[in-house]
């Protein structure tokens, strides 16, 4: 289970801050302001950052940013990693 004060550094591209708009899918319609913070395989498994799948724990998170862009906000850890329990991303969690 993460712990106060685990971080990770990852790099953003134009496709997670923009991913309701800037994808090359059409599963579904746009949806603008929607993104996604990506967490690297190797933080997910180190931190055991899990998502709805592993039942014990909430994949609900505190988490902030060293910019201060998010400063303890609730964010849901979502998707899955080659090992079905870790998650790939955070979105929000509403």
């Amino acid at each position: 289970m993460p712990n106060t004060g685990d971080s990770f550094i990852t790099t953003l591209l134009q496709a997670h801050l923009e991913w309701g708009e800037h994808r090359h899918t059409n599963s579904r319609g746009i949806v603008i302001g929607e993104g996604y913070l990506q967490i690297p395989a190797e933080f997910a498994y180190k931190f055991e950052i899990t998502n709805n799948s592993f039942l014990p724990r909430s994949a609900e998170y505190d988490c902030s940013t060293a910019d201060n862009f998010l400063t303890g906000e609730k964010l849901l850890a979502s998707g899955k990693q080659y090992r079905a329990e870790f998650a790939k991303q955070f979105q929000g969690s509403k």
